[in-house]
Order: structure tokens, then C-alpha cells, then sequence
């Protein structure tokens, strides 16, 4: 995927993006190459390390929210979601 790509699905700022990436990269878990049909664009990928990492990381972040909505009903779910959405929106 595309830096813009990355910043448009994670809802962020372009700096917050490129030093999160620039991070990842540091640490060995991302490459970012040239697209082959348009020099203009970078893609990023997983390295054999991010990709060992993905699934646990998914694992963790799974435990950790349905931990953080313990005895939330439904309907609650639905309220915060909507909520949260109302006050994006108002953002932009």
C-alpha cells in the first residue's frame, strides 16, 4: 500500500505516517520501493520480521478489545461508533 493509502485507512496526519514508517523501517519490519509503473509513488511492504510479527500483534490487539468492552452491550457499541463517527465528522 501507498503512504497515502496508510494515512487515509489509519485516520492520521501524513507526518504522524511518515514517522511511524520511517520507525518500522528502522527496525527492519517494513521496505518501502518505488511503484514500477509510477516512479512518483512508494509502496510499502512487510518484511519476513513484520510478517512474523502480524499475527500476534493482531492476537494482542484482539484480547486487548474485547477486553476494553467487557460488558458493553450492543446497542452501547452502536451509540459509542456512532458517536465517535458524529465527532470526526465535526473535525473536518
Amino acid at each position: 500500500m501507498t503512504q497515502v493509502e496508510l494515512c487515509n485507512q489509519l485516520n492520521c496526519e501524513a507526518p504522524t505516517v511518515t514517522n511511524m514508517v520511517k520507525s518500522l523501517e528502522k527496525k527492519g519490519l517494513i521496505i518501502r520501493h518505488k511503484d514500477v509503473q509510477d516512479k512518483r509513488i512508494t509502496r510499502i511492504y512487510l518484511t519476513d520480521a513484520g510478517k512474523e510479527i502480524e499475527k500476534p500483534v493482531s492476537e494482542i490487539w484482539k484480547k486487548q478489545q474485547e477486553r476494553l468492552l467487557t460488558e458493553i452491550t450492543q446497542d452501547e457499541k452502536l451509540l459509542f461508533r456512532r458517536l465517535l463517527k458524529q465527532m470526526e465528522k465535526n473535525l473536518f
